[in-house]
C-alpha cells in the first residue's frame, strides 16, 4: 500500500479540475482541515488518483463498521467477501489492504459534528462513490467502538445543496407516516456548512439481507405503494397533474412534444403520491419481514404511483448492462413484463393507465437529466440518457397512432 502525505493543493469545489491530488483537494476544501489537529489514517480506495471511499484504520472496531455501508447492495459472493474483510479490520490488517494510505489531519466538518452530536471521539468514512454529477461526500459517523450514530449528506454545490435540503424536506414528510414495516432515517442534524448544507439522518435497523425482488408478498411493489399513501392523491386526469408545470419549468417543453404526450394521455385519470425517485435495489435495507429505504434527496409529490417500480426495474437492467442507458431502456421497454410490474397499482389495470404510466415516466427521467446538465463530472459513457428516452418516447407515441 502507497502512502500519500498531506501535501495537497486546494482546488475550488466548483472547479472542474484533472484526476488523482486534485479530488483530494476538492475533497479537502469542502469538509476542511483542522491544520494542527492529532493526524489520521486512512484507506483510500480504490486509490488516490480514484478516490471513492476513505475507511479509518483505527480504532479497529470503526474501521470494520466503516465497511458496512460500501457492501450494503452486494449479492450473497460479496457480502462474504465483506464480512472477511470487515473481520480483517477489526483484528487492525486495514492497513495491509489494497489502495492508497493517507494521513490526514481531522477534518472539520467532522470535529464539528463530533461537538453537535456529543460525540467527542467520533471518527468518519468518507463515502465519495464515482465521479457522476450527484457526487457529494456523505460521512458514515463512527465512534470508537463501531457503533455508527449517523449519515452526514453534505452538499457543496448550488445542486447539491437543492438535494441535501429536499432529502431533508422528504425526511420530515415520511417520519412515522410510512406504516409499521417500512422505515426511512430520522433527521439528526441541519446545519448550514459554508455555502453548503449538511444533513445528518440516524442508520437504518433492519437486519441486511438481500430483498427478494420475486416471491409471494412482492416487496418492492408493497414499498412503492407505502411511499406513494404518504402523499396520495383521488386519480385525476393526466392534463391536470401539477408535474407538467413543474416540467414546463424546467424546460421539459423544449425537449418533449408534451402536447402530442397530453393529447394521448390527458384523458387518463391517474393515482399521484409520493415517489421516493430513486428506488434501486441497492438503497434498499431488507429484514424478516421489513424494510428501510435510503437517499431520498430526488424524491417528490404529485409522481403517477407506479413510477418507483418502473425505476426500480430501470436500475437493475442498468446495472446489468454495465452502466449502459440505451440497453437499460430496451430491456425495460422490450423485456420486462411491465403489466406484471405496474398490476399491484390501480394505473396497471387497464393498458391505457400502463402506456401513460411508462410515457410520464419517460419525461420524468428527460426533466432528470436536464435538471442534471452542465454538472461536474458528467461521464459520457453514461450519457445521453435524455435523447435515448425522448427517442422511445417518440416511437411508442407513434407506433399507438
Amino acid at each position: 500500500m502507497t502512502t500519500t502525505a498531506v501535501d495537497v493543493d486546494r482546488a475550488e469545489p466548483g472547479q472542474d479540475t484533472g484526476p488523482a491530488s486534485d479530488e483530494l483537494a476538492w475533497l479537502v476544501d469542502v469538509l476542511g482541515l483542522v491544520e494542527n489537529g492529532k493526524p489520521t489514517e486512512y484507506l483510500g480506495r480504490r486509490s488516490v488518483d480514484d478516490l471513492r471511499l476513505l475507511l479509518p484504520t483505527a480504532p479497529p472496531a470503526a474501521a470494520a463498521a466503516g465497511l458496512l455501508r460500501s457492501a450494503a447492495d452486494r449479492g450473497p459472493a460479496r457480502a462474504a467477501l465483506g464480512r472477511a474483510a470487515r473481520l480483517v479490520a477489526r483484528c487492525g490488517g486495514l492497513r495491509l489492504a489494497p489502495g492508497t494510505r493517507l494521513i490526514l489531519p481531522p477534518f472539520a466538518l467532522v470535529e464539528h459534528l463530533a461537538a453537535q452530536l456529543g460525540e467527542p471521539e467520533l471518527t468518519a468514512a468518507v463515502t465519495i462513490g464515482p465521479r457522476r454529477r450527484l457526487r457529494k461526500p456523505v460521512l458514515q459517523l463512527l465512534t470508537p467502538a463501531g457503533r455508527v450514530v449517523g449519515y452526514a449528506k453534505v452538499g457543496w454545490s448550488p445542486l447539491t445543496t437543492e438535494l441535501v435540503t429536499n432529502e431533508r424536506r422528504m425526511l420530515a414528510l415520511v417520519e412515522g407516516q410510512l406504516g409499521p414495516r417500512l422505515e426511512a432515517p430520522a433527521v439528526l442534524r441541519d446545519l448550514q456548512w459554508g455555502d453548503g448544507r449538511v444533513v445528518v439522518a440516524t442508520p437504518l435497523r433492519p437486519r441486511r439481507s438481500a430483498l427478494p425482488r420475486r416471491r409471494p408478498g412482492l416487496a418492492v411493489p408493497e414499498i412503492v405503494s407505502s411511499i406513494a399513501a404518504v402523499d396520495r392523491r383521488d386519480p385525476r386526469p393526466v392534463a391536470e397533474l401539477s408535474l407538467l408545470d413543474e416540467w414546463a419549468a424546467g424546460g421539459l417543453g423544449e425537449v418533449v412534444d408534451l402536447p402530442r404526450v397530453l393529447d394521448r394521455h390527458g384523458a387518463v385519470a391517474l393515482s399521484v403520491g409520493l415517489w421516493h425517485g430513486d428506488l434501486t435495489p441497492w438503497n434498499i435495507v431488507a429484514g424478516r419481514g421489513s424494510a428501510g429505504v435510503w437517499d431520498w434527496e430526488l424524491a417528490g409529490t404529485g409522481r403517477p404511483v407506479g413510477f418507483d417500480a418502473l425505476h426500480h426495474e430501470f436500475e437493475r437492467h442498468r446495472r446489468r448492462a454495465g452502466g449502459g442507458n440505451g440497453e437499460a431502456l430496451r430491456r425495460l421497454l422490450v423485456d420486462t413484463d411491465v403489466e406484471m410490474v405496474l398490476s399491484p397499482f390501480e394505473a396497471g389495470r387497464t393498458p391505457a393507465g400502463r402506456d401513460a404510466v411508462v410515457d410520464l415516466y419517460l419525461c420524468e427521467l428527460i426533466a432528470r437529466e436536464l435538471r442534471l446538465d452542465g454538472q461536474r463530472w458528467t461521464d459520457p459513457s453514461v450519457g445521453g440518457l435524455a435523447l435515448l428516452a425522448n427517442t422511445a418516447l417518440d416511437r411508442r407515441l407513434g407506433s399507438r397512432r
